[in-house]
């Protein structure tokens, strides 16, 4: 088996590792169709392979997994619900983007996620937001990057390796993928949220 295979073997295994210990607390696989739980393992492995790359310590590591094995845990609720678990958070909403502050809830509540990290790179994933924790922006760029998603060229999956190898600092990656996001968007005459505006006049200026 060659380096790369038993790197990514090594990722898939810390993966579901940790989502057996949490659907000991509480269902996880089974809130989720199999297309999204097979993207949320992806983001979860890409995270952490990331993590590793940065050279985060084991503690960094296991965060930047829990983070991408529950960061859209609610992703396919009934819209009533999602706001109900988002609550403040849900006001002005757009439906697409309440599964995250409703996935911080479920976090808290079903799992027992009591770090402040985690639970705020979860509620924001999908837009960042200025000013971004570390964690935030790993998660961010995991969730973007994440190799099964079939939109992505040679160029991402070339910065997502560049990443996994420590030869790209995090800064870069989250503002390089957050330009991308941006301009998928703008492409496709999306409304830009006024979190990822923010999070670009933070982190974006630098050219």
């Amino acid at each position: 088996m060659c380096a790369r295979a038993r790197t990514e073997a090594g990722e898939a295994q810390n993966a579901e590792r940790l989502a057996t210990r949490l659907e000991a607390v509480a269902p996880l696989r089974g809130r989720l169709s199999p297309g999204r739980w097979r993207h949320t393992l992806s983001v979860a492995e890409t995270a952490h392979a990331l993590a590793a790359g940065l050279g985060w310590g084991t503690a960094e590591r296991e965060r930047a997994l829990l983070a991408g094995l529950l960061h859209d845990i609610a992703k396919e609720l009934p819209e009533a619900e999602l706001r109900g678990l988002a609550g403040t958070d849900s006001v002005g909403e757009r439906r697409g983007m309440l599964h995250a502050a409703a996935g911080a809830s479920l976090a808290l509540r079903d799992y027992g996620v009591t770090d402040p990290g985690v639970l705020r790179a979860i509620a924001v994933h999908p837009t960042a937001e200025a000013h971004p924790a570390p964690l935030t922006q790993l998660l961010f760029v995991a969730d973007v990057l994440e190799p099964l998603r079939p939109h992505l060229g040679e160029a991402e999956r070339a910065m997502l390796q560049r990443g996994m190898r420590g030869d790209v600092p995090l800064a870069d990656l989250f503002r390089e993928s957050l330009r991308r996001k941006l301009a998928w968007a703008l492409d496709r005459g999306l409304p830009l949220h006024p979190r990822s505006v923010a999070a670009w006049n933070t982190a974006g200026a630098k050219e």
